[in-house]
């Protein structure tokens, strides 16, 4: 990684294997500060983020018959006043979004069976209020797709603080981000903006922006003022919320749906036709899991229910 301006970094994860720690964000930064609220996994950092050699101090478990995610929590919550043992509330949160997404994922390309260990921990984390990967080494190939059977997502002790919680006018609303973050980061581990672009070497897949072999989704061109996708199920979500655009930019880490910040000032199709904005879309900035949401899950393999989709805000 080049000062955290690319979207993917791998590590080793033991002799024989790797464990893949994906770049989630290079707006880095909290809602305070005017940024993206959602954040990246460090390349100074050492590999495994979330730390599994912690206890599992406590698990959950959704599933639509067709997929399974299972949540392990790891350790206590190390949060700023001291550590904290997961409760029920905390862990309903994690249940919540993961039924919300199995609302919309009906299967990956139809298979039965498929599982996903997802491992969590709560630690403090200056990079953003959240960060997730999949495990590139997990890949399940089901039909020419790769589907991700373990992933890992952080969410940073920040959001427990009562500083943070200021920041909104109720309960109401901090519980709506919190769950949007997770919502977010689970996104990440089903593949959106991880799996855009692959690359292969002695039967390991893993993570290529400059010359992947398998899967070239997330490109750049000075036509689209920095990265796109033109993958068609996406395009089409992209233009039943926006209109009729040529491609979908992606954000400079190439990791979401572009919306504009500090890090993606405006972006043009073209010399004079600004791009929307997708601040209100769940792989954007917001919380509301679109057309746009369900076009790459459907790109990346997955069977969607598309009943589930949220309309996106007017």
């Amino acid at each position: 990684m080049n000062e955290i301006l690319e979207c993917y970094l791998y590590l080793p994860r033991s002799i024989v294997q790797k464990r893949i720690l994906v770049q989630l964000s290079v707006m880095l930064l909290l809602l305070s500060c005017g940024k993206s609220r959602f954040g990246v996994l460090a390349p100074e950092l050492e590999p495994g983020e979330v730390d599994i050699s912690l206890p599992t101090t406590e698990t959950a478990t959704v599933s639509n018959g067709f997929i399974t995610i299972r949540f392990e929590f790891k350790g206590d919550m190390e949060l700023e006043s001291g550590e904290q043992p997961w409760n029920s509330e905390e862990v309903a949160r994690f249940e919540e979004a993961g039924e919300r997404w199995l609302e919309i994922v009906e299967s990956a390309a139809g298979e039965p069976g498929l599982i996903i260990d997802v491992y969590v921990q709560v630690k403090p984390y200056e990079e953003g209020v959240g960060a997730a990967s999949p495990y590139f080494d997990s890949l399940k190939n089901v039909r020419g797709y790769y589907f991700p059977t373990q992933g890992e997502m952080v969410v940073a002790s920040e959001v427990y603080t009562e500083a943070y919680l200021e920041e909104f006018e109720s309960q109401e609303d901090s519980d709506d981000e919190y769950k949007a973050i997770v919502l977010h980061e689970l996104g990440h581990i089903f593949g959106i903006g991880t799996l855009w672009n692959l690359g292969s070497e002695d039967g390991e897949v893993y993570p290529e922006d400059e010359n992947p072999d398998l899967r070239h989704w997330a490109r750049e061109s000075n036509e689209y003022g920095g990265y796109y996708y033109r993958e068609p199920a996406a395009l089409s979500g992209y233009r039943e919320v926006f209109g009729n655009w040529d491609v979908v930019p992606i954000s400079a880490d190439i990791g979401h749906v572009y919306f504009s910040d500090d890090e993606n000032p405006e972006r043009y199709q073209g010399e004079e036709r600004p791009f929307p904005s997708a601040d209100m879309e769940l792989m954007g900035d917001g919380n509301f899991a679109t057309s746009i949401t369900g076009g790459f899950l459907i790109d990346l393999g997955w069977r969607i229910n598309r009943a589930a989709l949220d309309e996106y805000p007017e």
